[in-house]
């Protein structure tokens, strides 16, 4: 209600309502210390009841805080004022699934294949990681899927690549107990999506959800409910008793990919979504435009699916029926597309590497400088999310960075440093030692540089001594290593009136090219977290899912599925690496390069947290903080190797011809899991203020 404008709830101060629902009313707030647009969920009064809604509320909004996952909605708080439980979340701007269908249908459009399959996909991956936490979201609907991107979003048109899919209000429905009465009793979720276990009033899992999302891919392919009527009574009758409506003209492996998704038996049905989505995919048959050929014929439901012997480690406390094993299919081992021969990528790299010397050699070592600075590398991608219709082994970038030497007052050389200038989010700090004097009636200025972009001035600099220090805030509170990688001190006149930087730099410092690739990656998709934030929320949400496709990897060998192993194999290949690595590839054969993580890559939240600690810490000069950056280097270098091996295993696996090859390598796979290594690293950083430094020497015309 509207009494709450105005008032502060933990950090954020309450703005405007949004909306009002069936179990809580969303308002706009801004978070105080983030400085950032937050969603605020006030839900209903009926929670404070009793102490035991209270506590579930409590438990279950921790352990959906806790999650990471590019599709699911960061959840940034959650507490309780005045007797009603909150929750603060990441502000989604765009528009919902719902809204989106419905603008479509309105035109007279139906989605295409490659988006339903994209949707679907993005939706899976995101389900798959809850259910392995024991987490069952209760009401999957397409009111609570946001599609967002930097750009408008058309109904009229298709669904651009660069859209983030988004599922919202995760364990908010069991929280809040939303419940529909019916003759039966009490049940939770939303009647045209709910499973018949949940009509029913049974106690629910994973495969509840994975029915939901089979009513959302139905409505998608066909325009209309799979199952609705006139009253909330009449739907729920029908998931029960009615056999599934075909799909208008649909091809029979399509249908039979409803048909398993939308099993009345919970235990015929897809026990994992990512299945789900890999058996769509399969069936649609996607045209080459979008990359996917050859796909392998859907094959329908086994009855006699059994029971892989490791089961999905859950905490129980988080969720009324913990998460059972996962069963797999026992299908025929077929080829969905085939690998890559790993003998060809070797003869390609090699190709690649006798060029490269080849054009060095013809160069002098000025060329050679020169070519180095101003090339951009694989890893200038700024894109904010990940496009699926890269060609193999190469990076797309929506901003080539170049720098053309004879613009850039910077040239190589110079003594060893004089001191650092640190990035900390909105600020730069800056501390030299042993500078000289500027020339009679100049100054020194300090700037913050970056190839092609209009230096930034930090103001005229004092000299004390031979020390200079300095503070910048910036004023539209930007993320500054995100926009500059290099520093400049030019002499300036004391009286002068051009704001532009002259062309005599004193003293300079550039960032090494590759951790810029690997910062601009990463701010390219944190949307608006500090440092710190956005490398230790990376490493645990990459971790995690890394940890997952490891285990589908196993359980796919175990499963006699060689396909599906292949396609986990790939996804734990490019979660290590990252989209903007030549190892980032299409290993399993099928057209795309496929990566349920954010694209950042695991490998470079590591070397980011490492080389923060390292700058934070000599910036410091505080004994503990070093010894704090020395054990966060060390944890470091003790996980890089495990990933490394995985990633060398999972290779042999995208090669292999049959599953008899993997089986000594899959025991070998299970001892290479980091999420349990990644928790005590991620702790261990403590109060250190990560920052990001560069090193300031004398610059030599």
């Amino acid at each position: 209600m509207s009494e709450w404008i105005g008032h502060t709830l933990s950090k954020v101060e309450i703005q405007k309502l949004l909306g009002r629902g069936g179990m809580a009313d969303v308002y706009l707030g801004r978070h105080t210390t983030l400085n950032r647009p937050v969603a605020v969920k006030i839900l209903h009064s009926h929670l404070s009841e009793n102490d035991s809604l209270l506590a579930r509320f409590r438990a279950e909004a921790q352990a959906v805080a806790a999650m990471r996952h590019p599709h699911i909605v960061q959840v940034l708080d959650f507490d309780i004022a005045d007797d009603r439980p909150y929750i603060v979340m990441e502000l989604l701007d765009g528009i919902s699934l719902r809204d989106y269908l419905s603008e479509a249908r309105k035109l007279g459009r139906k989605l295409e294949p490659e988006t339903v399959a994209f949707l679907i996909s993005s939706l899976a991956s995101a389900l798959d990681y809850a259910h392995a936490r024991g987490i069952v979201h209760r009401d999957v609907k397409p009111a609570n899927v946001m599609l967002r991107r930097d750009g408008p979003i058309d109904p009229a048109v298709p669904l651009p690549h660069d859209v983030d899919v988004v599922l919202t209000d995760f364990g908010v429905a069991h929280m809040a107990d939303a419940s529909i009465q019916t003759a039966s009793g009490v049940i939770i979720g939303t009647p045209s999506y709910m499973s018949p276990e949940q009509v029913k009033g049974e106690l629910i899992d994973g495969r509840s959800d994975i029915y939901a999302l089979g009513i959302i891919l139905y409505e998608m392919l066909s325009g209309q409910l799979p199952f609705d009527g006139d009253t909330q009574a009449s739907i729920l009758i029908k998931h029960i008793s009615e056999p599934i409506p075909p799909l208008p003209g649909a091809i029979p492996d399509v249908q039979a990919v409803i048909n398993r998704a939308l099993a009345k038996d919970p235990a015929k049905r897809y026990q994992k979504a990512s299945d789900l989505a890999s058996s769509l995919e399969a069936a649609l048959r996607l045209p080459n435009s979008r990359g996917v050929t050859d796909a392998a014929t859907f094959l329908p439901p086994s009855n006699d699916d059994t029971y892989a012997t490791r089961q999905l480690n859950v905490t129980p406390e988080i969720t009324s029926a913990a998460h059972p094993p996962q069963p797999f299919d026992t299908v025929a081992n077929q080829q969905v597309g085939k690998s890559f021969p790993m003998m060809w990528i070797a003869v390609g790299i090699a190709a690649v590497a006798i060029l490269i010397v080849a054009f060095l050699l013809l160069k002098s070592p000025s060329q050679i400088a020169s070519t180095s600075r101003s090339t951009p590398t694989s890893g200038q991608a700024v894109a904010a999310t990940e496009s699926t219709d890269e060609p193999t082994g190469e990076a797309t970038s929506q901003v080539a960075i170049t720098e053309q030497a004879t613009q850039s007052p910077i040239v190589e050389g110079g003594d060893g440093p004089i001191g650092q200038l640190l990035f900390r989010d909105d600020t730069a700090i800056l501390n030299l030692k042993g500078i000289e004097p500027p020339p009679q009636g100049s100054a020194y200025e300090a700037w913050l540089t970056e190839p092609n972009v209009e230096p930034l001035s930090m103001r005229v600099v004092e000299i004390i001594g031979d020390t200079v220090s300095l503070t910048y805030s910036d004023p539209q509170k930007q993320n500054l290593a995100a926009s500059y990688s290099g520093f400049a001190l030019s002499v300036e006149p004391s009286s002068d009136n051009d704001p532009a930087i002259s062309g005599q730099i004193a003293y300079r410092g550039q960032m090494p090219q590759d951790l810029v690739d690997r910062l601009r990656l990463m701010f390219s998709t944190a949307r608006g977290l500090t440092l710190r934030d956005a490398v230790l929320q990376g490493i645990t949400g990459q971790a995690n899912t890394y940890d997952v496709h490891v285990d589908n990897t196993i359980d796919a060998v175990h499963a006699g599925n060689l396909p599906m192993a292949k396609t986990h194999a790939e996804h734990v290949i490019n979660i290590v690496v990252g989209k903007t690595s030549l190892e980032y590839a299409d290993y399993n054969g099928n057209g795309r390069q496929e990566n349920p993580g954010d694209g950042v890559g695991l490998e470079t939240y590591l070397l980011i947290l490492q080389q923060s600690a390292s700058s934070a810490a000599r910036s410091s000069g505080n004994a503990g903080d070093q010894q704090t950056a020395d054990s966060i280097s060390e944890q470091v270098n003790t996980i890089l190797p495990i990933i490394d091996a995985a990633k060398n295993d999972e290779l042999r696996v995208t090669a292999a011809d049959s599953l008899n090859e993997l089986t000594d390598l899959i025991l070998d796979l299970d001892q290479l899991h980091v999420e349990a290594q990644t928790q005590p690293l991620v702790e261990s950083v403590g109060n250190l203020n990560l920052a990001i430094g560069i090193d300031v020497i004398p610059n030599q015309n």
